[in-house]
């Protein structure tokens, strides 16, 4: 669905269309990647090619980040292979892996066709480890100094190495075999004598990620030691690559936009400019799964329906007590999946958080149902009925407490993502839990 109408500089750049393409060159030299994602998320597919086209390579490689996962994608199965190559060519090697990994197993097969004849930045070695690995998120352009040489020798060297290694901050020291034996900053590197050893300067690096930890690990490394790079190793000790501070605040960006979407029940590819169709296919199944657990709740409320009809004013109530358990549970959820992404919640003390928890939904369920029981004698006159309403406050958000941890806990020990799952298992628990309390409290009091 083309949102271009709404667009004005998208209408503004249009009228170049059909020109010379020179003065359309220049007009998108002055604008920024960030912008330009967005107009060319606008335009007709044969407007974005002739756009993309038009863009050297560098700035190419920017503004594909801007647009939405399946524009991406869809793009870069269109584009003329000449300018993919290119394209892969000026990329940092991590980001370079990631375009061709989009590719379609066509013009995947010719890129590495490609890169086996003429691969400068090793990306070929890259494309073996998993994705959400140390593996996965290294880079190839680091900075490396064999060991004996010296200081002299090694600054010759990194002058003459390709330009794209000097966003390090750091050099790797490695012997004969490429294992990695110390580390210099380019600080010490640049105020040392010209004849001394690099060995002598050298010293252990903070930390070496083994290529197989997982991401969560990788960011959690990073975190602890204030890190701004981090080598990556075999299992012999080679250094295989290298991880920078960029690449955890991208890891990071991606897991909080996954985290979001997962827990609104929407795919974490979902992009506002992404066609219906698209979109229609992504959230369907889940709010079938979200329909399903709805039956259920249903089916609970549907035990009491006489008791419904003897009392009406118990109808107007039920949405408040499962509308409170809903919340409560949101609120512990939103505690518990920070808690597990951060490597906070442990076995050791899962249970004591879990009844602290419990224990701050039956207070809060206690205080808000207190509240609610004094309007409800105000409409009713009818001290019961309030009781019931205080009793089943309590009940459901005790149970919310509860649930909100053991839910997403249970789910990472099942391997299964606690942000997509457990929003819809803990609404229908409280809804469950909620319903049948106060309906089965007011069956029992009242009728």
């Amino acid at each position: 669905m083309s949102t271009h109408k709404t667009n004005p500089l998208s209408r503004t750049l249009k009228t170049f269309f059909g020109r010379d393409t020179s003065i359309l060159r220049e007009a998108l030299k002055a604008i920024q990647p960030a912008e330009l994602g967005v107009i060319v998320s606008g335009l007709s597919e044969r407007e974005q090619l002739q756009v993309l086209n038009l863009l050297e390579a560098q700035k190419l490689s920017r503004v594909l980040w801007e647009v939405s996962p399946h524009m991406r994608r869809r793009l870069l199965g269109r584009m003329p292979f000449d300018n993919l190559t290119k394209l892969v060519a000026v990329m940092e090697s991590d980001e370079a892996v990631d375009i061709i990994q989009l590719l379609d197993r066509r013009r995947r097969e010719r890129m590495l066709e490609a890169l086996k004849r003429h691969d400068p930045k090793k990306i070929l070695p890259l494309l073996g480890f998993e994705e959400k690995t140390a593996g996965g998120l290294m880079k190839s352009e680091y900075l490396r100094a064999e060991s004996g040489k010296s200081v002299e020798e090694v600054r010759k060297a990194i002058a003459a190495a390709n330009s794209g290694t000097q966003k390090s901050s750091t050099v790797y020291v490695v012997d004969p075999q490429n294992v990695l034996v110390g580390a210099i900053s380019l600080m010490r590197l640049a105020t040392a004598a010209a004849d001394s050893r690099i060995d002598d300067l050298a010293h252990g690096p903070a930390a070496k990620l083994p290529v197989g930890m997982s991401q969560d690990e990788v960011t959690q490394r990073f975190s602890d030691l204030d890190a701004v790079e981090l080598p990556v190793v075999d299992g012999r000790g080679k250094l295989l690559g290298v991880v920078t501070a960029d690449d955890m605040l991208d890891v990071l960006r991606e897991s909080l936009s996954e985290d979001l979407s997962r827990f609104s029940g929407t795919s974490e590819d979902e992009h506002v400019s992404d066609p219906a169709w698209l979109s229609i296919r992504r959230r369907l199944p889940w709010l079938l799964v979200n329909l399903a657990t709805a039956v259920l709740a249903a089916s609970v409320v549907a035990q009491f329906r006489d008791t419904i009809s003897q009392i009406v004013i118990l109808a107007a109530l039920m949405p408040i007590v499962a509308g409170m358990g809903g919340n409560a549970v949101t609120q512990t959820l939103g505690v518990s999946i920070r808690a597990l992404a951060l490597h906070q919640l442990h076995t050791w003390d899962m249970w004591k958080i879990a009844i602290r928890q419990m224990l701050v939904g039956a207070a809060n369920g206690f205080l808000t149902g207190t509240v609610m029981a004094g309007l409800v004698y105000l409409w009713t006159r009818d001290l019961q009925l309030s009781i019931v309403m205080v009793v089943a406050m309590t009940m459901t958000l005790f149970i919310a407490g509860l649930g909100g941890i053991l839910i997403p806990v249970t789910m990472k020990k099942l391997k299964i993502d606690p942000a997509l799952a457990s929003t819809v298992f803990t609404t229908t628990l409280t809804d469950v839990v909620g319903f049948f309390t106060f309906l089965g409290l007011a069956k029992i009091l009242l009728t």
